[in-house]
């Protein structure tokens, strides 16, 4: 967000002073909601309260200064010549939790409870904290603890088998694979105290309540060290890939190595490639025979799928289908990751779209469990399932209605404007049809000319012409619109007419007082008989062009007016699907309990329950489609 007011700043600072958002704490409050969260230490040696975005407002209007000085042109816009993805989307393959990562669960459950409690400091523990250990479990049960064994139904086992099954069917044109994965990559020791041993056998029996304690939580962590990239390979060789043929992107240290290993990828001298988002996931040209790619795990941010698949999803792929897989282990974060992370690649896709966007965004770039949401993964129960696709579906016929709104307000203002316009061209009509027959009634026989200027009678073409001249002269010097003279009962006078944004000509006015319509004609300094011809034919032909032009304009809003008539009363589409998914949804959060209230705050000021109401009470007003103002 901030990126997008220097952009702002940069480019169109006349539009922030104009908005009196100049100062960024106003285009923030303006655009954003800050809060305070704990967050980790750069260090890593303990948490701070941190200020930051946590919703992004007023989005419509947002965008619409963005777009002042930004081009958006997404993918499908350009329909530039990629492979297609087969099947139309990524593939999830999923794995199911085994009995250490369930009990392992339980433990990060019993250990958000007592934060929720708040029987822990959070320097001890916190839901950061549980969420990182929790990305780690759906992992592999072999980044928390070594013991935990080799589960040959894991995400990672399934990666692998899958890995060896497209290399051998793309051998004969060199298929390249990338595997993505930004956690567990070092690898380290894997000692364990046996007390730990003792401890963690204790807490993943059935008929114990004992919990390990933090600190041996974070030493076992800290003692495993588990390198997913090592295990990877290693597997990978004993199933007969040479080890020539598999690499790391983090191998390759400066620019120089950096394009010697593209250039292998490219020749597919190396097939296998593992890397984390942050090594290969931008300016990386490795696409020319790369057929699949594996995200391994759930990264934070939209924007870093988005990187992984434009690896292979761009132009000089020589695969016309490529195969993307999403690894997921259920029952653990990576699903629950993995839907907040394509829901809110939907909603920027959207905005990206030039749909209207809906008012306001949640951030969930730094996305962190709840306590009640921490519960609910932890239990298995199905009802999470349902209420995503729910969270996802009511998003989606929200934004719809948003747009629906939006549409419904701008039908009003149009039927409004059309009526308005219809008034004046109407009258500006009878007003031309009346200039037309006056102009009949006043006209000169064949060869008859007259024109009156600067109080002179000429019945001279080309003597009118060269008086004509002398006051255009005197208009350039004085540069002051008047009266010079009169031609058929119309008055005449000269006055500017804009050409382009910066040039100006000299132009005749033929006006008649009391309907007050004027016709033009624009002169030349240095053609005399040419300006008095261009005079006549304005009333030969001007009062005819205005008429018709003026029919013209009624006729089209006339047709827009009905249209917007007839459109604008019409009923939100899938406004009944709307109102039983929201019910559906409601009852799920009651039943889950999850709730604002569930969301861990560290703050010294705590609030009242009446407070918090009278919050989330602003926050759905906030939230209802607004009338834009004009």
């Amino acid at each position: 967000m901030t990126e997008l007011y220097i952009m702002q700043q940069y480019l169109r600072p006349s539009a922030l002073l104009h908005q009196g958002l100049q100062n960024f704490d106003d285009w923030a409050n303006t655009f954003g909601e800050v809060v305070s969260q704990l967050e980790l230490k750069p260090a890593g040696d303990g948490f701070r309260m941190k200020k930051r975005f946590a919703k992004f407002t007023n989005l419509p209007e947002l965008m619409q200064t963005y777009k002042d000085f930004a081009d958006i042109r997404t993918a499908d816009m350009l329909n530039l010549p990629t492979p297609d993805i087969e099947g139309g989307k990524p593939q999830i393959i999923s794995a199911k939790p085994n009995e250490f990562q369930q009990a392992y669960m339980t433990i990060l459950a019993a250990r958000s409870e007592a934060i929720h409690n708040g029987n822990v400091d959070p320097s001890e523990d916190n839901m950061l904290k549980i969420t990182n250990e929790a990305r780690l479990l759906g992992l592999d049960a072999r980044c928390i603890s070594p013991d935990a064994g080799n589960d040959p139904y894991s995400k990672v086992n399934l990666l692998i088998s899958k890995v060896m099954e497209i290399y051998t069917e793309t051998t004969p044109q060199k298929g390249v694979q990338a595997i993505f994965c930004d956690i567990a990559i070092n690898g380290g020791g894997n000692k364990v105290a046996e007390d730990t041993d003792e401890e963690i056998d204790e807490a993943f029996d059935d008929d114990s309540e004992k919990i390990l304690s933090v600190e041996k939580q974070t030493e076992l962590l800290g003692a495993s060290k588990f390198s997913v990239y090592d295990y990877i390979k290693e597997e990978l060789i004993s199933r007969g890939i040479p080890a020539n043929e598999i690499c790391f992107a983090g191998d390759a240290k400066n620019q120089g190595q950096r394009s010697e290993l593209y250039a292998q990828l490219r020749a597919g001298t190396k097939r296998i490639v593992i890397a984390s988002t942050s090594k290969m996931g931008t300016g990386a040209n490795v696409q020319t025979r790369l057929c699949a790619l594996h995200n391994l795990d759930i990264p934070w941010k939209p924007s870093d799928f988005e990187q992984r698949i434009g690896r292979i999803v761009r132009q000089g792929n020589t695969f016309s289908t490529v195969k993307i897989f999403n690894y997921v282990t259920e029952g653990t974060f990576d699903a629950y990751m993995l839907n907040l992370i394509v829901t809110k690649q939907k909603f920027i896709s959207q905005l990206m779209s030039g749909k209207a966007p809906a008012r306001t965004c949640e951030d969930i770039d730094d996305a962190v469990l709840n306590y009640s949401e921490m519960q609910a993964i932890a239990s298995g129960d199905p009802r999470i399932k349902e209420k995503i696709k729910l969270d996802t579906d009511v998003s989606r016929l929200r934004l719809l209605e948003s747009e629906h709104m939006n549409n419904k307000y701008r039908l009003e203002d149009k039927a409004t404007l059309c009526k308005a316009q219809l008034s004046i061209s109407r009258k500006q009509l009878d007003l031309a049809f009346k200039d037309k027959e006056f102009a009949a009634k006043n006209q000169l026989r064949d060869g008859d000319f007259e024109m009156e200027i600067n109080g002179r009678i000429f019945t001279e073409r080309k003597d009118a012409g060269a008086e004509l001249r002398k006051a255009q002269m005197t208009f350039l010097s004085t540069k002051k619109p008047e009266e010079i003279g009169e031609y058929r009962g119309f008055r005449l006078s000269l006055n500017w007419e804009l050409v382009g944004d910066e040039q100006h000509n000299v132009s005749a006015l033929l006006r008649k007082p009391d309907t007050g319509l004027t016709y033009s004609a624009g002169l030349e300094l240095l053609n005399d008989i040419g300006n008095i011809t261009r005079i006549e034919n304005v009333l030969k032909f001007g009062i005819e062009k205005r008429i018709a032009a003026l029919e013209s304009e009624i006729y089209r809003n006339e047709k827009d007016l009905a249209e917007a008539e007839r459109t604008k009363d019409a009923p939100f589409e899938y406004a009944e699907e709307l109102a039983q998914k929201s019910l559906r949804l409601a009852q799920l959060d009651a039943e889950l309990g999850i709730e604002k209230s569930d969301e861990i705050v560290f703050d010294d000021n705590e609030k009242t329950e009446d407070e918090h109401g009278k919050e989330n009470d602003k926050l759905e007003q906030n939230q209802k489609p607004k009338r834009p103002k004009h």
